[in-house]
């Protein structure tokens, strides 16, 4: 969420990789294509920036199940689905997602594997070796971000001053992960291979 508020582009891509095979997956299954599929993720993303400049952003959620049904939301509303559908998917988005969707699971590796492809399995395993590699307090201050520790709780264990510190110290571990990984020459070998298939 910060990363999206501030417009970040690792962030951006890094939510791309991650959700858009679910997305496309989605549109397709809907008598949509891949361009429907591009303009819808495009609009989920705008969407989600403008409600956090807002202040109306409240995820109770994993963001993935928030943005999964943002984007089944936008979709049901642009086709004019009816409005049980769009109310249903609304109520979701105001904080009643609990359990994943399919399109999540499949996102988190849990299901459907084989139809992403091998290259999702090599960009995890490239994700995995950088992450062991980082300095034990960025994997540490990362794993409780990850396990959903409040800046305070990461403050405290950490023996940081403030939770603003945590946050930032986070943000930079973060991006430095990113960095490492998208220099990485598997990285980019899997993503030339995916523009080469998407020409």
């Amino acid at each position: 969420l910060y990363g999206i508020r501030h417009k970040d582009n690792d962030v951006l891509e890094y939510i791309y990789s991650r959700y858009f095979p679910a997305v496309l997956k989605f549109v397709k299954d809907n008598e949509g294509d891949e361009q429907d599929a591009r303009d819808l993720f495009q609009d989920a993303v705008i969407s989600v920036f403008k409600k956090l400049r807002e202040g109306k952003l409240h995820i109770k959620a994993s963001f993935s199940s928030y943005f999964l049904v943002m984007c089944r939301f936008l979709w049901y509303d642009t086709k004019g689905s009816d409005s049980a559908t769009r109310n249903k998917l609304k109520g979701q988005l105001e904080g009643s997602v609990e359990e994943p969707l399919a399109e999540e699971r499949e996102v988190e590796g849990k299901i459907d594997a084989p139809a992403r492809g091998d290259a999702y399995l090599r960009k995890e395993k490239i994700y995995q070796r950088h992450y062991r590699n980082l300095a034990f307090d960025c994997k540490k201050v990362l794993t409780m971000f990850y396990r959903k520790h409040s800046y305070d709780h990461i403050a405290f264990k950490m023996g940081y001053g403030s939770s603003g510190y945590a946050r930032r110290k986070k943000y930079l571990c973060w991006r430095h992960l990113m960095k490492n990984i998208k220099n990485d020459k598997e990285f980019k070998r899997i993503m030339k291979e995916r523009r080469d298939d998407e020409v």
